[in-house]
């Protein structure tokens, strides 16, 4: 069973190379009754997000372009059906969202569109964005001289994504102050499991410690730096002395985990923890609204993450060290990249017909207004404000209960458009994303540390064979790195097993991965000469 996700995703790859592709692209450009083109769509949405047909702004797009759109609304079920619907060459028109990117051009050869000549012709939008941002075209070109995809550019003024919160109003009633290692905080959990932090008359109802997942954004992975591994862009890949690692096999990750299993083992982490959903996040740490329920956890805003009515009860701290007398040598996370670039926000069917069509609609995104409101929600809609000035003001949740994260998810595209706001644009950003940029500051001091030429880039640059490579030997070291659940939950012994874990991953493919990865970051710094 070792190999067969490989052997299915080289089968997956065959197919997708030797079937004629009868897409919906490719059949579904036409006129529709009001004499726009017919296109077909997918968007991969967040879970909060609502019925996008009902989107005034997004109507209005496909007004402005002169196309009709069909919208398929997809989350969850996305990655589940996505390789057999490339595979059958079945995709429709346009992909937004991050649902096509990275090796898919590659396993999937001829499927989309290249989109450079649609570039010149039909996109003044994007060609401005290029000729303002030279590094967003290098970022989207690839080896080839192809463009697959477009990205996602705004200059966002919050240098890391999670912030680490803790209960404030838990500290102060149990009379602690905030963690400064790993040690204090292992002592702040177990107070707060065991002297009803919230004060509720219950001490069975407090979760220490709440995060999902492991190495990606609310993730506890940015602690890691207390031991020195510079964690950068959300990727378990980093760099170190000019040499590319994998945090999953680093031997200050079998310390981490270490960690992370005494404290799920003492009661101080989520029993939940390996299995719930980001819903179930969110839900759970948002208590009844009266009562906290949560101790410590990674969030954008205590008002995303907990609700308004909590959220004056928690505050960000600062990266721990390692012990108590340890040098303060800790990187939190640098998400600078990250935050501003989002690279494969939409692509288009090699079989689409009428390609002009879709890509006037796509440029409507990089107008600097028309991407404010696919970020936030329509002017029309009361979402945006856009001021005699030409400025433009990001309105508040008509619900004052509503949570300003919430509100742009719920309305808009926000991460998952294709957008280019420009530097030069007047923007007064949501209330949400002001609160996440003020509550920055106990990791700029961290921020300071880090070497810059150890982040890792979002655009590094791949051959087709070496994007095929990549494709086939992750999915078995991928299945090697999610042996952190059990490990965590206690499932075997993180010390006993280590050395045979790191093998199986070299094994599975682990140092060609490396050696590819290494290949494109040393032609990216030669790039930047």
């Amino acid at each position: 069973m070792k190999h067969f996700r490989t052997l299915l995703i080289m089968l997956l790859s065959l197919i997708a190379l030797s079937t004629p592709l009868f897409a919906r692209g490719g059949q579904s450009s036409g006129s529709s009754a009001d004499g726009r083109v017919s296109l077909s769509a997918v968007f991969i949405t967040h879970e909060l997000t609502r019925d996008i047909t009902t989107f005034t702004w997004l109507k209005e797009l496909e007004q402005k372009a002169g196309v009709s759109v069909k919208w398929d609304q997809s989350s969850a079920d996305w990655s589940d059906k996505k390789a057999a619907l490339f595979a059958s060459g079945d995709i429709p028109d346009m992909i937004f969202g991050g649902g096509a990117g990275g090796s898919d051009f590659s396993v999937y050869n001829g499927l989309f569109a290249d989109l450079v000549p649609l570039i010149e012709t039909s996109a003044p939008n994007v060609r401005k964005m290029f000729s303002d941002k030279p590094e967003i075209k290098a970022m989207v070109t690839q080896l080839d001289g192809k463009i697959y995809s477009l990205p996602q550019y705004v200059n966002y003024p919050v240098p890391v994504v999670p912030s680490m919160l803790i209960n404030k109003t838990w500290l102060d009633r149990l009379n602690l102050r905030a963690p400064t290692n790993w040690d204090e905080l292992k002592a702040v959990l177990i107070a707060f499991r065991d002297n009803d932090a919230n004060g509720n008359g219950d001490k069975t109802d407090e979760i220490p410690m709440d995060f999902i997942g492991m190495g990606g954004t609310w993730s506890p992975a940015p602690l890691i730096g207390a031991l020195g591994l510079p964690y950068s862009n959300g990727s378990q890949y980093f760099v170190e002395d000019g040499k590319v690692k994998d945090m999953f096999f680093d031997e200050r990750y079998r310390t981490f985990m270490l960690f992370l299993r005494d404290l799920y083992a003492e009661n101080l982490i989520n029993r939940e923890v390996v299995t719930h959903d980001y819903g179930q996040y969110q839900s759970i740490a948002r208590g009844n609204g009266r009562y906290a329920k949560v101790g410590f956890t990674f969030a954008w805003t205590p008002g995303d993450r907990v609700g308004e009515e909590l959220a004056d009860q928690y505050i960000p701290i600062a990266p721990l060290k390692y012990k108590a007398n340890s040098a303060y040598t800790v990187f939190y996370s640098d998400d600078r990249q990250m935050q501003n670039y989002i690279l494969d926000r939409w692509s288009l069917s090699a079989r689409t017909r009428d390609k002009e069509a879709a890509m006037r609609f796509a440029d409507q995104f990089y107008d600097g207004v028309n991407a404010m409101q696919a970020i936030y929600g329509g002017i029309t809609d009361g979402f945006v404000q856009q001021n005699s000035d030409g400025s433009l003001e990001v309105l508040p949740p008509s619900d004052p209960a509503m949570n300003a994260g919430v509100w742009k998810w719920t309305n808009g595209f926000v991460n998952n458009t294709p957008a280019y706001v420009p530097d030069y644009l007047k923007v007064t950003f949501d209330s949400d994303m002001v609160v996440a940029a003020n509550s920055r500051g106990p990791y700029m001091e961290a921020l300071k540390l880090y070497n810059s030429s150890n982040t890792w880039p979002l655009a590094l640059k791949y051959s087709s064979e070496d994007n095929q490579t990549l494709a086939m030997l992750e999915a078995d070291v991928g299945s090697i790195r999610a042996r952190w659940a059990a490990w965590l939950v206690g499932e075997g012994n993180i010390g006993a097993e280590w050395n045979d874990y790191v093998k199986s991953a070299q094994d599975s493919g682990l140092n060609r991965i490396l050696a590819i990865h290494q290949k494109a970051f040393d032609s990216y710094l030669q790039s930047m000469k």
